[in-house]
Parts: structure tokens; C-alpha cells; sequence
């Protein structure tokens, strides 16, 4: 009678090098696709902040045509975009400065912040308007009559380089 530590044959199971090799080939695929899977996001996100951007633009661009006029609650040049402009804008504040109640702008609730409309780093997108009609912005003196921006993936307003922008 054989004991089992005499039996001929290999043993069930997988040897220690062949767990090394597996490990190291799954952290080599990992090391290769985590940089793609990285770039694909912050493209999305890119991608998702220029339309943000169009998407304000136009419905301030609407606004205007249908009321000669921006909103009061643009505010100051370069301000964030706040609820109250949202609220305007999407038509959910049908008081003065949208009597009509004209829905300019639809957007997801979880894209406000605080009270501010944020992009995909989590900042506040900014808005400029031309306030006096003249074609001038004068926030950054650019001879656009809307300006809207958002940080972009550095989340730096005074990096216009990587800032996302409508000019």
C-alpha cells in the first residue's frame, strides 16, 4: 500500500511560478489599459463639457432673441452660472425675466452644486454677457456678445489653454 506522499504522478493544483506568471501577465494588461480607460474618460468629459457649454450658449442666445435682452441673473461679467439663471433659463421661474415661462434649457439636476451649474470636474461653469448690447464683451474684452467657460480638466479659469470655451 502506497502513502499518499508516495504516489506517483503530479499533484492537483498550480505551482508557484505558474501563479507568478498569471499575476504578472494580469498586472502587465492592467498597466497597458488603465491609460486608455483614463483617456477615454477624460475625453467624455471633454466632450461633456463642450456641450454643456453650446447647450448655455444657445439658450442664452434664445433668451435674448425672444426678450431683446440677457437675464438680470447673469450677473457680473465671468460670474458662475447659478440656480437662478437655471431657473430662468429652464422656464421653472416664470417671474420677470421670463414672464412666458419659455423653457431655453434643459439640464440634469445632479449638475448643480451648491447652488451652481458644474462641469465635469466639478466647477462652475462661467458665464459673461454683453450687458449694454454693443457686440463687446467687456469681462475679457472678446467681441462675442455671450462668453461661457468652464476650468476645463486642470479646473484653472486662468489657463484659458485647456479651458473650455465657446471662442
Amino acid at each position: 500500500m502506497t502513502s499518499p506522499s508516495t504516489r506517483s504522478g503530479k499533484a492537483g493544483g498550480f505551482t508557484l511560478i505558474e501563479l507568478m506568471v498569471v499575476v504578472t501577465i494580469i498586472g502587465i494588461l492592467v498597466g497597458i489599459l488603465l491609460p486608455v480607460i483614463n483617456s477615454v474618460i477624460r475625453n467624455g468629459q471633454i466632450q461633456q463639457a463642450k456641450a454643456d457649454v453650446s447647450t448655455l450658449e444657445i439658450a442664452l442666445r434664445a433668451y435674448q432673441t425672444r426678450y431683446t435682452r440677457f437675464p438680470a441673473a447673469t450677473g457680473e461679467p465671468g460670474q458662475p452660472v447659478r440656480q437662478a439663471l437655471l431657473d430662468i433659463l429652464s422656464g421653472s421661474d416664470a417671474g420677470s425675466d421670463n414672464p412666458a415661462g419659455v423653457r431655453f434649457l434643459e439640464y440634469k439636476s445632479s449638475s448643480v452644486q451648491n447652488g451652481e451649474y458644474v462641469d465635469p470636474w466639478g466647477k462652475p461653469y462661467q458665464v459673461s454677457t454683453d450687458t449694454n448690447l454693443d457686440n463687446q464683451n467687456a469681462s475679457l474684452s472678446i467681441p462675442r456678445p455671450i462668453l461661457v467657460w468652464s476650468g476645463g480638466p486642470d479646473e484653472d479659469l486662468s489657463t484659458l489653454n485647456d479651458n473650455i470655451k465657446n471662442w
